[in-house]
């Protein structure tokens, strides 16, 4: 009840109804209120900042932001927005500080109004997140140590590209 197209709710409790598939999620995942009050986590927001989703939800968001970068968000928010990419810090339980790329969109309720926002990330001190991106890169992309120039690594699409098997394509260099 309340959906009223894509990104359109009743009111940002609504989205709760949604609440087994969200809270699956291995993302770093927050519904929040128009305010920055934390309404669901992902499993990947629990497990990375290492708060069960109880000891977050209720709580405003931009509380675990080191840099003020949510506060200022939730303060003066960009209006309706379907993808704002939006970077900002938070300290986990054991006191690491996570670089989080996230993109915000709004939460709109009937007439357009603002009512929430759903805010989906990455940590990007993740190594695994970065070796997924490098491996299902859709462009040639290789590593070079930077005194030989020699290719350390490439993934599938390099190797597609210059039509060597890997073994080959880590003995070149560069140059």
């Amino acid at each position: 009840a309340g959906l009223r197209g894509p990104g359109s709710v009743e009111s940002a409790s609504d989205v709760l109804d949604f609440s087994q598939i969200f809270r699956r999620r291995r993302d770093l995942g927050f519904v929040t209120d128009p305010a920055g009050r934390v309404l669901a986590v992902t499993a990947g927001a629990e497990q990375a900042l290492g708060f069960a989703a109880a000891e977050i939800e209720g709580k405003d968001l931009s509380s675990l932001d080191e840099t003020g970068a949510l506060r200022r968000f939730f303060e003066s928010p960009p209006g309706n927005v379907s993808d704002l990419h939006v970077r900002f810090h938070l300290r986990a339980r054991d006191g690491r500080i996570l670089t989080l790329e996230s993109t915000a969109s709004t939460l709109q309720g009937e007439g357009g109004a603002p009512v929430g926002w759903f805010f989906s990330g990455q940590n990007l001190q993740n190594e695994g997140f970065f070796r997924v991106l490098f491996e299902k890169a859709f462009d040639a992309v290789y590593l070079v140590d930077d005194e030989g120039m020699r290719l350390v690594e490439a993934n599938e699409a390099a190797f597609m590209l210059f039509g060597y098997s890997r073994d080959e394509l880590v003995r070149l260099t560069v140059i």
